[in-house]
């Protein structure tokens, strides 16, 4: 019977390199449990399942530095591979680049490297022969570096170096020792792994995958959580292994995804997907995390049905919920509203342009000087947040503005900003007067300052004519009663939004221009 140790040899006997796979450690003949029928993950998001999706897969290790308070991101990735025996080190670099053109695929290597020029990673390829014997220092590791905008314009410079020298490298990205924990590692991806994983340089974990859209910017991070055990896979969740045994794994990811978020400008969602091996069981779960490193917690669950692995077209349907958990994510994203304190100054040169200026020129609702105070400072501080500076108020028009307060990519923007004593939540309401309906802005973002704290929130946006779709109507004269039991009467018509319903705002930043 063909072994999936021999399948693997035998479909790279043409190649010098394959890619290293999960065995026992200390018994590499012994491999992992796997589905009898529905595989796993790395077959149904493949590539070849993804891109109809328009939607594409890169994994890599990657380092956090845990030398400071405040660990983060190294920027090394590395992407590892075995030589095959009996090539050498020697006969792979003599013609190094025509290898790694033949040895990975063209258009995965495209959107690995257009990733780490984009996010200021530098990539790396760590070759070794995987029969040398890693107790001995000396044994040797051939590491290449890799820039260049695609994989037909590489620039390469390999290196052999000894253990000893790649442990130091392991231990200088990683801000110093790392160790495994008390759980040990019984299955690894490498006899080297195998044999780092007991000293104080740990080989850097991995992640499962980047899931890519089309321009390669990051739309979510995967964790891949095989299930072996008898229990139902429906109880499966993060508290099962975090913070203990996993920590610190999870939060290597989390601060991945800030890492990511950050760079990006907005939210890269971190997933689990926990999947069974068990003969029988048809379902998997695929779980969406929230909070930061040190203080993660399930967002939402929601299970799927494993698809065959004979049956690729139903790939597609697992690639769909995923898709959906995704999109709910993103038009949900308001939970975690962009925070930003306000400084004194600026409260002080709003206050001294309010006395020789008046912004109401309705005629109706226009606001008492207190709250076009809050209005402007909601105006200027998404301005800024959007253009990357404050804008002139000297040259801001006097009376009504329009209906837009910001043009950007030439979408006109409606900021709509309310005082509150305390910060927003999903199920709070921002409010939009009907009798502006007509005017000129095709955007809406809606604020709220938080007076006592002295900070803005941008809670997120919509387009004004996804109103009817996402607020909710209440006629003039419609008495609402506040969550505190206090009620009062609208003086206009009115659509009232909930925070939850609005894209996140991080997402206006990458909108497309308006043409």
């Amino acid at each position: 019977m063909l072994t999936l140790v021999d399948s693997v040899v035998r479909k790279t006997q043409q190649l010098m390199l394959h890619k290293p796979y999960l065995a026992k450690c200390g018994d590499r003949t012994i491999l992992p449990k796997a589905h009898p029928t529905c595989g796993g993950p790395e077959v149904w998001l493949s590539n070849e399942a993804l891109h109809p999706h328009g939607l594409y897969g890169i994994t890599f290790d990657f380092f956090i530095n845990w030398s400071s308070n405040s660990p983060h991101v190294s920027p090394a990735i590395w992407i590892k591979r075995t030589l095959l025996p009996p090539a050498t080190y020697q006969q792979f670099s003599c013609n190094l680049e025509a290898n790694v053109r033949r040895e990975f695929d063209a258009a995965y290597l495209d959107r690995v490297l257009a990733f780490a020029a984009a996010f200021e990673l530098q990539l790396q390829l760590v070759i070794f022969r995987d029969d040398f014997d890693w107790q001995n220092q000396k044994s040797e590791i051939l590491l290449v570096d890799v820039t260049g905008i695609s994989a037909r314009s590489l620039s390469l410079n390999p290196a052999v170096i000894h253990l000893e020298a790649f442990r130091q490298l392991i231990k200088a990205h990683s801000g110093g020792s790392v160790r495994l924990g008390n759980k040990g590692l019984g299955f690894g991806t490498s006899n080297l792994e195998c044999f780092l994983a007991g000293t104080d340089t740990l080989y850097p974990g991995d992640v499962d995958l980047v899931l890519l859209d089309e321009a390669n910017q990051p739309k979510a991070l995967l964790e891949f959580k095989k299930h072996s055990l008898a229990t139902p896979i429906q109880a499966q969740c993060l508290a099962n292994y975090y913070p203990q045994p996993d920590g610190r794994k999870y939060n290597r990811l989390a601060i991945l995804k800030e890492y990511l978020s950050t760079m990006l400008g907005e939210d890269v969602p971190l997933l689990v997907l926990y999947y069974p091996t068990a003969p029988g069981t048809t379902e998997g779960v695929i779980e969406l995390l929230q909070g930061h490193s040190g203080s993660l917690a399930t967002k939402t669950k929601v299970n799927f049905t494993l698809p065959q692995a004979a049956a690729p077209e139903a790939f597609s349907d697992t690639i769909s919920l995923l898709k959906d958990v995704l999109y709910k994510h993103a038009i949900n994203g308001t939970a975690e509203a962009v925070r930003i304190a306000v400084p004194e100054k600026l409260l002080l040169k709003i206050e001294e342009y309010l006395k020789c200026h008046n912004l109401g020129n309705r005629g109706v609702e226009d606001g008492d000087k207190r709250k076009q105070q809050v209005g402007l400072l909601g105006e200027l501080l998404t301005h800024a947040y959007l253009h990357g500076n404050l804008p002139d108020l000297d040259k801001k028009t006097d009376g009504f503005d329009g209906g837009f307060d910001i043009l950007f990519r030439n979408h006109r923007i409606d900021v709509k900003t309310m005082e509150r004593k305390s910060f927003v939540k999903p199920e709070y309401v921002n409010n939009f007067y009907m009798l502006q309906e007509g005017h000129r802005a095709d955007l809406l973002v809606f604020c709220s300052y938080h007076a006592t704290a002295n900070i803005l929130e941008l809670c997120g946006w919509i387009p004004k004519q996804e109103l009817a779709t996402r607020g909710r109507f209440y006629a003039a004269g419609t008495k609402r009663t506040r969550a505190d039991g206090s009620s009062f009467c609208f003086r206009q018509d009115n659509y009232e939004v909930q925070n939850k319903e609005l894209h996140a705002i991080t997402r206006l930043r990458s909108i497309a221009v308006k043409v």
